[in-house]
């Protein structure tokens, strides 16, 4: 393509910033091609906000100074955030549900956001010292949007509600670990496994050891059931599940139609946001029907056990995620 057929499919000037950029990437050999529909992606998204529901992610390290890019981006109200740490965490969550809220003609209460925080695990994550942890800002934001559509046009989202909700369909912090262990992060859910026991010893220390970490059984099991009812929406649809999917379209022709299933079959309560849901569809991509139930099994099989003296709950537990690495 010419420089101005180029310049017209973009629907910007040719003079300036994108003359400058062909004529770099023509002299030193650079292709122009990819960069063109990512340029114009990233036009459509300022001037007009994407197709309903996008969210523009930019990910870089230091904001460069003087950019034509953030330039553009600033002078049509976007906000570009870069190194988010955890003392503006809260107040970057704040800002985005409020938005959020403000978009939907929703209210948004001051107590529902503390609620929420607490319910994802947040609170815990920030308070601790030793932890350099980042919340995960983009699953938060999406479990307020999913609270802000259950609320409605001029309705209310509160605290009650939250601890309805939240607490039946994630599980607050022990969301965090099922998450973990249906990723594949086995190492990393023992780490948090310890940690959530750790922290409930703290709130409750006359709790016995064996309840502590028996009530992390039921996370898991519930993890392997969602599964299992992802493999058997698959077969049921004929969708071949060895096959990798990006989120946007597993969003738009997979997730409504899945959510119903779980829910019309009583794996879920509440129909889940598409994008937890998506990574339990990847994890379930690398898992067979029997070792999903033969893991349902063993769950069972340690709940028994260790309610009738056998295995502590701490070991067989732990030694119930580390068989996974295999």
């Amino acid at each position: 393509m010419t420089d101005r057929q180029i310049a017209d499919a973009l629907g910007v000037s040719l003079e300036g910033t994108l003359a400058d950029m062909l004529a770099f990437c023509r002299n030193s050999g650079k292709k122009a091609g990819r960069g063109e529909g990512d340029a114009a992606l990233l036009i459509e998204a300022i001037a007009r906000g994407g197709a309903p529901g996008t969210i523009l992610l930019l990910r870089t390290g230091e904001i460069p100074r003087e950019s034509a890019t953030v330039e553009l981006i600033g002078r049509h109200g976007a906000v570009v955030a870069c190194d988010l740490t955890r003392e503006s965490f809260a107040g970057a969550l704040d800002a985005e549900i409020q938005e959020l809220a403000s978009e939907a003609d929703v209210r948004f209460d001051a107590r529902a956001v503390s609620t929420l925080r607490a319910r994802l695990g947040i609170e815990r994550v920030l308070a601790d010292k030793f932890s350099r942890d980042v919340p995960d800002l983009r699953g938060a934001v999406s479990e307020a949007e999913r609270l802000i559509t259950l609320a409605g046009p001029g309705g209310r989202v509160t605290a009650e509600m939250i601890e309805r909700e939240v607490a039946s369909v994630e599980g607050g912090a022990r969301y965090e670990f099922g998450s973990l262990f249906t990723e594949g992060k086995i190492i990393e859910a023992v780490a948090k496994l310890r940690d959530l026991v750790a922290q409930s010893r703290r709130d409750d220390p006359r709790a016995p050891l064996d309840i502590q970490y028996g009530k992390y059984l039921f996370p898991l099991a519930d993890e392997v059931r969602q599964m299992i009812g992802i493999v058997s929406f698959a077969k049921t649809h004929r969708i071949d599940l060895r096959a990798s999917m990006n989120y946007n379209r597993f969003k738009d022709t997979i997730a409504d139609r899945l959510g119903d299933y779980l829910k019309a079959h009583g794996i879920v309560r509440q129909k889940p946001h598409p994008f937890p849901l998506h990574k339990k569809w990847e994890a379930a991509r690398g898992q067979s029907e029997a070792s999903l139930f033969a893991a349902l099994s063993d769950l069972a099989d340690l709940d028994i056990k260790r309610k009738s003296g056998g295995v502590p709950a701490d070991v067989g537990l732990e030694t119930f995620l580390l068989q996974r690495l295999r």
